[in-house]
């Protein structure tokens, strides 16, 4: 067995630390019976009194299908006062709204938290903010700045990082086409064939994606949805 699924942090089950605010608040070691919990930011763990409202939010969230209504708007306080963001759950409900997408313009807001709880946890689990699973969502989070060109242009050069690190032929080749396109050089027919280049760079990057994906296994859902 590896070494995640035996004595590392169970960093998928994360809670919010009452005494640094961060969602670090962690099971010392997976599937542990001993309910413990340990802040992965400033070392300290809880009271077992808060430790039990933790695993009790979890509970609740966990098999809310399954309990009452009143059950689950008692706990509801906890949820929101214990569960962090970056937890298995949250996280599962975010991957599968971004999956959906925006229903109308209203939903825009909502939708960019849930793109950004993935790029924080993706970036936080595989500890590396370049990993090749944040591509699309970087994409994702610079279409949605239409209005603010500076985080735009950054979130653009995150995912060209990403291409560089990973895809560095494919990145080259976009680069290349992206450039003759702004330049407008040949006729227009080049900046046709240019576009068309760009969509099969664009497509064959997505097959690597699933590749990844492939060699390692699991998807990233099934990396965060472990408890």
């Amino acid at each position: 067995s590896c070494s995640r699924c035996t004595s590392l942090p169970e960093v998928t089950r994360c809670f919010l630390c009452p005494a640094c605010d961060e969602s670090e608040l962690c099971p010392p070691k997976p599937a542990s019976e001993e309910h413990q919990l340990r802040c992965l930011f400033c070392g300290k763990s809880p009271t077992a009194e808060y430790t039990t409202r933790c695993f009790a939010a979890e509970a609740a969230i966990s098999s809310s299908s399954s309990v009452s209504v009143d059950d689950v708007e008692s706990a509801q306080l906890d949820v929101e006062l214990c569960i962090g963001s970056l937890h298995h759950i949250p996280f599962r409900e975010a991957l599968w709204c971004v999956a959906q997408g925006p229903d109308t313009t209203e939903d825009l807001l909502a939708y960019e938290d849930y793109v950004d709880c993935l790029i924080q946890g993706i970036s936080r689990l595989y500890k590396n903010p370049r990993h090749p699973h944040l591509l699309q969502f970087y994409h994702i989070k610079a279409a949605l700045q239409h209005d603010n060109l500076d985080q735009q242009l950054l979130f653009l050069e995150h995912e060209r990082n990403v291409l560089c690190c990973y895809y560095p032929q494919e990145a080259k080749q976009l680069d290349g086409e992206i450039m003759q396109l702004v330049q407008k050089n040949g006729p227009a027919g080049d900046v046709d064939s240019a576009s068309d280049g760009t969509a099969a760079a664009s497509a064959d990057v997505q097959e690597k994606q699933q590749d990844v994906d492939c060699a390692s296994g699991l998807s990233t859902a099934d990396f965060m949805a472990m408890d």
